[in-house]
């Protein structure tokens, strides 16, 4: 009985399959529907799924197209003829080859709520790495930009090398390993290199510095400190070096376009007007001249009086006094033998001479001095007491003013 009833379930197996088996397809199915006309298996539920082979490692020798589902490493696998790839059932990234690609909407790594292309979260740091074999893999290795764990953000290279940074595939901007910057230098041999103009449209704060090379400054320039009442503000206990002969301080105006300046030459500073009809003007806190100088090199002190070099050599303004060593009694009318005034100073033709007070005398104001004669390089003067009274000189002094040309 059991053969007949096994016979019976043969038979009828045999004929259902049988017109599928002869055009080499198979469905499988619960209402007997004929298979897809492009399928070689066809499998329809409405309630359940396909169980494919689940295997814990790649086969050998395989066949292009084999699949299988990878029980260790949690996902289906495929052979492309070439080697194993990992199969992603999503129809939102494309596969060809060893790249993969995804072009609809947002990845979020960290985040199911992605605000950007790429949006990456991490509850410590959001760092993205990069590695290659010069730098090698490891978290103290490479370079990578993120925001750490903090709110700032970081462009971080871990290795002793540079970080390069260019624009239109030209190299602009260079950070050497040892901090120093670069803008068109890609060695940077300063703190800060720059070749080009550099704009400044603020306050340049600087404590020691150093320019060479061609400098500009449209606007004021306050070198320690924060003034900025003129063009240039400098403040400090030293003062403005120029470096070698021949070069100039230039003071344009910006009213006429006249200008001066100063030069330090191989005979030292000079203060020089570049325009033949304009003066040096001294002024005082109250913005009043007080003494001026013009082309021809006439001197007026106060506005009230020029003093006037008569010939092209230099005028000598000396402070001159004698040696504390005069010892003298005059009484009144009296007329005292020659004193003898060496100068300091050796004038081309003898000078002219004020005398202004006597030091180291009683009644001085009895006393008045005459000259004898003059030299280029002394004098002989004589007291002469017009007053009333004796005057007694203890090593006195006389005091004068001697002018005359170098």
């Amino acid at each position: 009985m059991k053969i007949n009833s096994l016979l019976k379930k043969i038979s009828i197996i045999s004929l259902i399959f049988t017109p599928y088996l002869t055009f080499a397809q198979l469905g499988v199915n619960s209402d007997n529907s004929a298979p897809s006309t492009n399928a070689m298996l066809d499998v329809k539920s409405t309630t359940k799924g396909v169980l494919i082979p689940r295997v814990g490692a790649d086969l050998a020798s395989p066949s292009e197209g084999l699949l299988y589902y990878n029980t260790t490493g949690h996902n289906f696998r495929y052979y492309d003829g070439t080697a194993w790839q990992n199969a992603l059932f999503c129809n939102q990234w494309n596969v060809n080859g060893t790249d993969i690609s995804y072009s609809l909407g947002r990845v979020g790594i960290g985040t199911t709520t992605p605000v950007g292309a790429l949006n990456i979260f991490n509850t410590t740091a959001s760092n993205i790495y990069f590695h290659n074999p010069s730098t090698g893999s490891t978290i103290s290795d490479g370079f990578y930009i993120g925001n750490g764990n903090s709110q700032a953000g970081l462009v971080w290279n871990k290795e002793n090398a540079a970080i390069k940074i260019g624009t239109n595939d030209i190299e602009r901007m260079t950070i050497l390993s040892n901090g120093y910057v670069g803008i068109g230098y890609s060695v940077p041999f300063y703190k800060l290199s720059v070749n080009g103009d550099l704009y400044s449209n603020g306050q340049l704060v600087s404590g020691n510095s150093v320019i060479t090379g061609n400098s500009r400054v449209d606007g004021q320039l306050s070198i320690n400190t924060s003034n900025t009442s003129a063009l240039l503000y400098l403040k400090g206990t030293t003062g403005l070096a120029l470096g070698s002969w021949g070069q100039h301080i230039i003071m344009e105006s910006s009213s006429d376009g006249s200008y001066g300046g100063i030069v330090y030459d191989t005979d030292g500073m000079k203060f020089r007007n570049f325009e033949a009809t304009d003066n040096f003007y001294f002024r005082n806190s109250a913005n009043t001249t007080t003494m001026t100088l013009d082309e021809a090199g006439n001197m007026t002190v106060g506005g009230k009086g020029i003093v006037k070099s008569e010939n092209g050599t230099q005028m000598i303004i000396e402070d001159f006094a004698t040696p504390a060593n005069i010892n003298y009694s005059s009484v009144s009318g009296n007329f005292s033998a020659g004193i003898t005034l060496l100068f300091n100073t050796t004038f081309s033709s003898a000078p002219s001479i004020a005398f202004g007070r006597i030091t180291g005398m009683t009644n001085p104001e009895n006393i008045i001095i005459t000259i004898e004669s003059i030299s280029n390089s002394s004098a002989i003067v004589h007291f002469k007491n017009v007053g009333n009274t004796t005057s007694v000189a203890n090593n006195a002094a006389i005091h004068a003013i001697v002018i005359g040309n170098k």
